[in-house]
C-alpha cells in the first residue's frame, strides 16, 4: 500500500506534528489494517493538545490577504486543490468535525470557500452559519459539491480526477 505524510505547520512555520495516511491503489484512505496516525505524537515529540494549525495553515502569509482560501476536510483534497486551482490558497481541517472557528483564526480576515465532502454536507452547513455568526466571510460551495459528486463520499480530489481523467481521454 501507499503512505503519505502530511506536515503540520502553523502560521509561524513550525511544525506541529505529520499526519501518516495511508492510501490503497485506487488513491483512497485505507481504514482497515494500518490507519492513520501521528508521527511526532507516537513518538513523545509534540504536546496533541497544542494549538492545532489547519494543514496548509502556513501557506497563508506568504499568499497576501486578499487570495481566498479554500477549506476542505483532507490533506489529499487540499494539495489536489492546489494544483488544480491555484487561484486560492488550499488548507484543510483533518476531518469533518474539525471545522471550528478556533481552527480556522490564522484565516479570520480572508474569504473562505469551504468544499466539504459529499457526505459531510449538512455539517458543514451549520458549522458555515456559526462561522459567519462569528463573522467569518464563509462562501459555502456544497452545490458545486452536489452537482459534481458521483458518490456520497466523493469530495472535491474525486471531483477534480475524475474530471482530468475526463479531459485526457477526449470524453
Amino acid at each position: 500500500f501507499l503512505a503519505s505524510t502530511f506536515p503540520y505547520l502553523n502560521a509561524a512555520g513550525h511544525c506541529v506534528d505529520v499526519h501518516l495516511m495511508p492510501y490503497d491503489d485506487e488513491g483512497h484512505r485505507r481504514k482497515t489494517g494500518y490507519c492513520q496516525n501521528w508521527l511526532m505524537a507516537k513518538k513523545k515529540l509534540s504536546a496533541r493538545r497544542a494549538p492545532w494549525p489547519l494543514f496548509g495553515e502556513h501557506l497563508l502569509k506568504s499568499r497576501g490577504a486578499a487570495v481566498p482560501v479554500g477549506v476542505v476536510e483532507s490533506e489529499k483534497s487540499a494539495l489536489m486543490g492546489a494544483l488544480a486551482a491555484p487561484c486560492f490558497v488550499w488548507a484543510a481541517t483533518g476531518s469533518l468535525n474539525n471545522l471550528s472557528a478556533g481552527r480556522l483564526a490564522a484565516c479570520k480576515n480572508r474569504a473562505l470557500y469551504l468544499f466539504p465532502d459529499a457526505d459531510g454536507l449538512t455539517a458543514w452547513e451549520e458549522r458555515a452559519a456559526a462561522l459567519t455568526a462569528e463573522g467569518y466571510k464563509v462562501f459555502l460551495c456544497s452545490q458545486f459539491i452536489t452537482d459534481y459528486a458521483a458518490g456520497g463520499k466523493d469530495d472535491i480530489a474525486d471531483i477534480i480526477a475524475r474530471y482530468r481523467l475526463t479531459l485526457n481521454s477526449g470524453k
